[in-house]
């Protein structure tokens, strides 16, 4: 019995023996600094970190030093789900809308938007504009609009499991609306790269499947697979920007399409996001635009008639009035 568990216990040299390796292989593959103490910079003499597309050869540069690759838990970490944290900067005034409140941020915006307000009327293109990366967040778009799908397990899900189309119809709306507040944020994502791929999955199982398609106009494509192959929805958004004197719109034009495994079918486009105040008054950012949401399931090609049976709603959200 000695024998047997002085063998269970961990030989402390061995142990000290894989971290060692574990810690330069980390540092081959470019997680960890090969030198310094900066945990962000490769190598404050090497030029390039491994499998860099950019030739080993190149000298360092100390105003362009190599950096540290993203380890996979921090490119695939756990979004933020409480309401405080998704919400963080903002506050929620009475007459509706999220009102920018975090300093910091507005101060980093300053001189960013009648730059952009004049490249908007010498280009017209939201592909040609130029900002500084101080106003932006550390992940791209693509990662962004996953936002929209997280009540995806809650809502689609339960939706999948009614026979009832206005029911199921009045579910994929919610899923629609409560998500809208999740992609609302102060700094800007980075714009895709041309086929740049995202693949992800809910804590339920749900899988989110995405690629930047196209460039000119900006488009991505998007496929979800729910827990179980209960539905599916997939589509593309083609996103843009339209300016007028103190705010911008942002555009994510596509449809939606949600197909059960029972063979309903329902589609919804997504409202427009307004940003409000960018040269006077409040700095405001809400949904703007109608919502339409469809029922194809009683779509019968064959019987043109009964096209007025579709469930079909429209609706329009904008910014509560104040009352006098």
């Amino acid at each position: 019995m000695i024998d047997e568990f002085d063998q269970s216990v961990p030989d402390p040299m061995n142990s000290e023996i894989r971290r060692l390796e574990d810690d330069q292989r980390l540092i081959s593959e470019g997680y960890n600094p090969k030198d310094g103490n900066d945990p962000c910079i490769y190598s404050t003499v090497v030029g390039v970190p491994p499998k860099s597309f950019i030739t080993t050869n190149t000298s360092y540069d100390p105003r362009c030093p190599p950096p540290t690759y993203f380890t996979e838990l921090e490119l695939n970490g756990c979004h933020k789900t409480l309401k405080s944290e998704v919400l963080e900067g903002f506050s929620i005034p009475p007459e509706g809308g999220l009102a920018c409140s975090d300093k910091e941020v507005l101060k980093r915006q300053s001189g960013v938007i009648s730059s952009l307000v004049k490249q908007m009327i010498k280009n017209f293109s939201i592909e040609k504009m130029s900002l500084p990366v101080r106003i932006f967040e550390p992940r791209s778009m693509s990662d962004r609009v996953v936002d929209l799908w997280r009540f995806a397990p809650r809502y689609l899900s339960e939706a999948s499991m009614k026979q009832d189309p206005v029911e199921r119809l009045k579910l994929v709306m919610a899923f629609a609306i409560s998500g809208l507040y999740c992609e609302m944020q102060q700094l800007k994502p980075f714009n895709p790269l041309l086929g740049e791929t995202l693949e992800g999955k809910f804590s339920d199982g749900t899988r989110v499947y995405l690629e930047h398609t196209s460039h000119h106009p900006p488009t991505s494509v998007f496929y979800i697979v729910g827990a179980g192959n209960a539905y599916t929805m997939h589509g593309h958004y083609v996103y843009g920007v339209e300016m007028s004197t103190n705010s911008m719109k942002i555009l994510q034009n596509g449809p939606n399409n949600v197909e059960f495994a029972d063979g309903g079918k329902a589609t919804f486009r997504y409202s427009g996001v307004k940003v409000h105040g960018l040269m006077v008054g409040k700095r405001m950012v809400y949904p703007s635009g109608p919502m339409t949401f469809e029922d194809l399931s009683l779509i019968h090609i064959s019987e043109p008639t009964r096209l007025g049976m579709i469930s079909y709603a429209v609706f329009c959200l904008k910014k509560k009035k104040k009352k006098k």
